[in-house]
């Protein structure tokens, strides 16, 4: 009667793969017009936690989105897309990666 072995194999550190998850943010933006004491102005509200952060209007771009985008690009954020019509930018938030096999 034979017995078989089995024996369970790990993968070298060269057959091991990195496994990354990409987390994505969602903000939306809003056109503020002039009022008697202040100029126009944008408010971007972050969709997933619902702070909201309004910043005067930046006469270099021609566009709400791009003041938006440009002003997200400032603090860190990886613009991935949006849409001018719906008034959405989404941003990649972080990328966490885990090394297995």
């Amino acid at each position: 009667m034979s017995t078989k072995q089995t024996h369970t194999t790990f993968p070298t550190n060269e057959q091991q793969q990195e496994s990354c998850r990409v987390s994505l943010r969602a903000f939306s933006f809003k056109y503020l017009g002039p009022t008697t004491y202040r100029d126009s102005r944008i408010a971007i509200i972050d969709k997933r936690f619902g702070k909201r952060k309004v910043i005067s209007w930046d006469y270099e771009y021609n566009s709400p989105m791009q003041i938006a985008a440009a002003f997200l690009r400032s603090i860190g954020y990886e613009i991935i897309g949006g849409s001018d019509d719906e008034n959405v930018i989404i941003t990649q938030w972080e990328t966490i990666c885990i090394k297995g096999g």
